[in-house]
């Protein structure tokens, strides 16, 4: 998983801004 990718498509979908932020979350402390 390319955390940068992430970021990119956030920037790009608002509405999943929220939502990936979390996963990101998730995805580090998992």
């Amino acid at each position: 998983m390319n955390v940068g990718s992430l970021f990119t498509v956030n920037s790009h979908s608002k509405p999943f801004f929220i939502p990936q932020k979390i996963l990101i979350l998730l995805f580090l402390t998992s």
